[in-house]
């Protein structure tokens, strides 16, 4: 492959590079009067359809798109679901270097030059803010029991996108995960995490052999506390679900199983964010 390419997919690493934030409620905490899981229940009507957790298998995509065919989607499709169940099975962690050794242990698992250029740009964003790790793993708080009847399910999307002089090829995994999780007390809650993957080529072969890939991560967490998030230590659930928790968590639970929806349907209030921040180190 031409040296200009080599540079081009290393430039578009940076480019994508990761982002991350969990939604932000402000609405009065309900009082206790029924349980967190009976408040869910019409979060649980609409994940019935999903796959269980513990059988998640994802399909490798295979869609011409464009002058790109069919097996070409699916060859690059391949290198995303090595990283999807990497960063699926970094499911819990202990403390905040824990979760800094898994996005390490992530970043190993990419193929060749990708690998290189994620931990890179995993320096990068440890050093511009403390929620940087989110973004490439999502790890629950260890003190917490993930339950067997968590839910899974996926879609894919691939388009044609410019990358520099070259018409190159994107292809995006959307996963969402609702974790049904067991307090210290016996009650049931729920975390739900939408998580994006995208690797871009203008040469899927080259790419394939190399792991010389533009990339992106990205995610989104519901009925999350924000203080965790925000110090990069595991996530941990609300300690109560009020209306907005409730709410936040349907939208992304909304779209049906094999429905596709990019990071960008899932808009943040970084005002919201900053706010909830700010309490959180008062």
């Amino acid at each position: 492959m031409p040296k200009p390419f080599m540079a081009l997919a290393i430039s578009a690493t940076l480019l994508l590079s990761a982002c991350s934030a969990p939604a932000v409620e402000t609405t009065e905490k309900p009082t206790k009067t029924e349980s967190t899981e009976q408040r869910l229940a019409p979060v649980q009507e609409k994940i019935e359809d999903w796959d269980l957790l513990t059988d998640a298998k994802i399909e490798p995509f295979n869609e011409d798109t464009d002058k790109f065919s069919g097996d070409q989607v699916e060859m690059v499709s391949k290198d995303v679901i090595k990283l999807a169940e990497k960063q699926l099975s970094l499911d819990q962690a202990t403390s905040k270097e824990h979760v800094e050794q898994l996005v390490d242990e992530f970043a190993s698992s990419a193929p060749g030059v990708l690998s290189d250029n994620m931990r890179k740009q995993a320096k990068k964003d440890a050093r511009d803010r403390d929620t940087w790790s989110v973004a490439y793993v999502q790890p629950i708080s260890s003190s917490y029991r993930i339950e067997d009847d968590s839910r899974f399910t996926y879609a894919w999307n691939a388009e044609l996108v410019p990358v520099e002089d070259y018409m190159g090829l994107t292809v995006t995994l959307f996963t969402r995960t609702a974790y049904w999780l067991r307090t210290d007390d016996g009650e049931r809650t729920m975390l739900s995490i939408g998580r994006w993957i995208s690797l871009s080529t203008a040469e899927p072969t080259y790419s394939v052999s190399t792991g010389d890939y533009g990339w992106r991560t990205a995610s989104r967490e519901y009925n999350s506390d924000i203080c965790p998030f925000a110090k990069g230590e595991p996530l941990v659930p609300e300690t109560t679900t009020g209306a907005e928790e409730l709410e936040s968590l349907e939208k992304i639970v909304t779209p049906s199983p094999s429905s596709f929806a990019p990071v960008a349907d899932f808009k943040l209030d970084q005002d919201a964010i900053d706010k909830a921040i700010a309490k959180c180190e008062a």
